[in-house]
């Protein structure tokens, strides 16, 4: 807004003192002309100074110099006793005398000169030595209070020029931003869940045509990539169930043939493990593909998650004495949710708390419920928290710092499942980590979600 007003400002000064210079210079030309018309129309070389003046005055009589104050002094033969000195003066210089330009011109010099620290302008014909000058300090006051006048009309003018250009401004900013910002409007509600449907904008002008039509051919282009990425994961992730499936279950029939604590069995059963890793990754990026593609489907029930996180907590005190086991569980809590897809969300969450857990650290659950939503979050010590844990936690393939995880077991995609089953079942996922080198991972949801995700 300051630069705005800036740049009126701006442009009224540069008009003003633009203005004012192209006034002064045609008005000394105006006066150049009227004094050759005055000296045109009166010619008697015979006629006094007062015979002159009323001729002189009749001949500015309807013209643009009748405007101009009657300052003018007449020069005639030089010869004269009764020459003034400043006709004198301009009678024996010598003098600069240029043709005078315009009409009527031809047969007309005249110069610019200084007599007593004053300006003045003289006109004389080429044919006799008959002079009109012109005092211009007179000419100058004069226009000064002119331009004085201006002045004063420009101080309550110009706040009435600055609102107009303002409000003429903001409405054709207004006029022509507006496609832009239904563009706008549109392209934020754009994601990989509604890529398929068409940008429905309609372009008030024909230059933005042109740009809807480029950012429609940009959404198709997405929207067959997001597919064919999609269909891909989907597809390959399917395909490769099958072969792994039938080597897990070679490996066991290898196993249990091949001598117990034999080398071949130990060689199995880490070919085992890598074959079980395959599987597990095959089926989350399986889960995770469905995900992207808005066909994972949901199979809704009553879940008291109470108990299966208390189930969870009393599995962990068995399973990890060395960790120091901590709950605040609210009792019954029912929640309208897909129980096998929340009960790997909370897996996944376990789990991490205990890979990414310090020796002889804790894990603490906390489950409560409030304003009709779920509130749950476990935290856990961890070695160290790199800088960007909070923003890419939840990328996929993501694990941190590759120096403090590469002892611990997991491929990054647990995390990437978590956000995705809660946000199927309308609810929010975050995770915090403090100065202590604590991390809380919280899930809010509503108990009672909406129908609306359907495979």
């Amino acid at each position: 807004m300051m630069q705005f007003f800036i740049c009126i400002l701006l442009v009224t000064l540069l008009n003003r003192y633009l203005s004012q210079y192209v006034a002064s210079e045609y008005l000394h030309e105006r006066i150049q002309t009227g004094m050759v018309k005055v000296l045109t129309h009166c010619p008697n070389p015979q006629a006094s100074e007062v015979e002159f003046k009323l001729c002189a005055d009749e001949a500015r009589a309807g013209s643009w110099m009748e405007s101009l104050p009657k300052e003018y002094v007449y020069c005639d033969n030089p010869a004269s006793p009764s020459l003034s000195p400043l006709c004198h003066h301009i009678q024996t210089e010598t003098m600069p005398w240029k043709e005078v330009d315009g009409e009527p011109a031809p047969g007309f010099l005249h110069t610019y000169f200084s007599w007593k620290d004053s300006p003045w302008t003289a006109v004389r014909q080429i044919s006799s030595q008959h002079v009109l000058l012109v005092d211009q300090a007179v000419l100058k006051k004069s226009t000064d209070e002119l331009w004085g006048i201006r002045n004063r009309v420009m101080q309550y003018v110009f706040p009435v020029i600055a609102l107009m250009m303002l409000a003429v401004s903001w409405v054709m900013a207004n006029v022509l931003l507006r496609p832009i910002n239904r563009i706008k409007n549109t392209l934020q509600k754009l994601s990989s869940k509604n890529l398929n449907e068409p940008i429905e904008v309609t372009a008030d002008y024909r230059e933005f045509k042109a740009f809807t039509e480029v950012f429609e051919e940009l959404r198709g282009r997405l929207h067959n990539s997001f597919l064919q990425s999609h269909r891909f994961s989907a597809d390959a992730s399917h395909e490769l169930r099958t072969p792994l499936t039938i080597l897990r279950g070679h490996v066991e029939m290898g196993i249990a043939e091949l001598p117990s604590g034999s080398p071949a069995q130990i060689r199995l059963r880490l070919m085992g493990e890598e074959i079980e890793r395959l599987i597990d990754i095959t089926e989350k990026l399986l889960l995770l593909s469905r995900a992207d593609s808005d066909s994972l489907k949901l199979d809704m029930e009553q879940v008291n998650v109470s108990d299966i996180l208390a189930q969870m907590v009393e599995d962990a005190q068995f399973m990890h004495p060395n960790l120091k086991i901590t709950s605040h569980i609210a009792p019954q809590i029912l929640w309208r949710c897909d129980k096998h897809l929340i009960y790997q969300l909370i897996q996944n969450l376990y789990v991490n708390a205990v890979n990414y857990n310090v020796p002889d650290g804790w894990i603490d659950f906390q489950l409560k419920q409030a304003h009709g939503s779920l509130e749950f979050s476990i935290a856990n010590p961890t070695h160290e928290v790199v800088h960007d844990l909070s923003g890419r936690a939840f990328e996929r393939f993501y694990r941190g710092d590759s120096s403090h995880t590469r002892q611990v077991d997991g491929h990054g995609l647990g995390l990437s499942l978590c956000i995705e089953i809660i946000h199927v079942h309308h609810g929010r996922i975050t995770l915090t980590a403090d100065n202590d080198k604590v991390v809380r991972v919280s899930v809010t949801a509503p108990l009672d979600p909406p129908d609306v995700w359907f495979g």
